[in-house]
């Protein structure tokens, strides 16, 4: 298995609003808090087969395999969350 860093690209700001107006009341987001959480909360994915990899390639690196390989645990054996 592979593990591979998954983090959240930047938003526009009509991004931003556009999340925060389909949020009901109750689990509204202030716009700012959202982008904390795309600029720091990562998360290793472990990636099981050659099906799986192109999934998440495709999904979170537009299929970009260069992209993709500069975000794979070197180690491959670790999984680190940073918040």
């Amino acid at each position: 298995p592979k593990w591979v860093l998954i983090q959240q690209e930047p938003r526009t700001d009509k991004e931003y609003q556009k999340l925060q107006d389909e949020q009901s009341d109750e689990m509204k987001m202030p716009i700012e808090d959202m982008k904390w959480i795309d600029q720091n909360a990562h998360e290793f994915m472990k990636i099981e087969d050659e099906e799986e990899e192109n999934w998440v390639m495709s999904l979170y690196f537009g299929g970009d395999r260069a992209r993709y390989e500069k975000y794979l645990d070197p180690n491959q054996t670790s999984v680190t969350i940073c918040l």
